[in-house]
């Protein structure tokens, strides 16, 4: 957002250029934060840029490569997002233990609040079935296996399993229709 003191005006607009970024959404129920450490960067946007990496996040495969920080402080929605992999590398995202104790979770850099990411993997899986590209469902699987293991939530050890039996039939050549077939139906809850 860029603020003009002297007047009313609130002129929506994305510090990265991206047009298609989620802080010029009039949708949200909350209003953003108008300032943070972050949105001081020149070029960063704390709706499109990842606040680990920096770099712009993509919608791709219906936006499940990231996740967004819903959390609300201070009467705002926090809003900050990032890359899954810069979240997993950094261990911020997936099963961390020490201080830190995730358990299929996201941590977000800037307000300290967690995410459960059960859903987020069941949603990523879901995204798969209409994905083209072998090698892109590959990758999402591994993502969701990333997130999922060593998790000692009922639900999302059902969903690792679900998960690598996916990938393992996959890696048999089995064709992905028939490999995203399975027996009952799976909950996030």
């Amino acid at each position: 957002f860029d603020i003009d003191f002297d007047s009313d005006i609130i002129e929506r607009t994305c510090k990265a250029g991206n047009r298609s970024c989620s802080s010029l959404s009039t949708e949200n129920p909350f209003p953003a934060m108008l300032y943070d450490m972050y949105c001081s960067e020149p070029g960063f946007c704390r709706g499109c840029c990842c606040i680990l990496c920096f770099k712009t996040i993509s919608s791709d495969y219906d936006g499940y490569s990231y996740i967004q920080c819903e959390a609300i402080v201070d009467g705002y929605i926090c809003g900050h997002v990032s890359h899954l992999d810069c979240a997993l590398r950094s261990y911020m995202a997936g099963k961390v233990g020490g201080s830190i104790n995730l358990d299929a979770q996201y941590l977000c850099r800037y307000c300290d609040s967690r995410t459960d990411l059960v859903p987020h993997a069941l949603k990523l899986i879901k995204t798969c079935t209409s994905v083209a590209s072998r090698a892109a469902i590959e990758k999402n699987l591994n993502v969701g296996i990333c997130i999922l293991r060593g998790s000692q939530k009922r639900n999302g050890k059902e969903l690792l399993h679900h998960i690598e039996s996916i990938k393992s039939k996959l890696m048999k050549g089995v064709c992905i229709q028939h490999a995203f077939k399975k027996e009952g139906c799976l909950d996030s809850t």
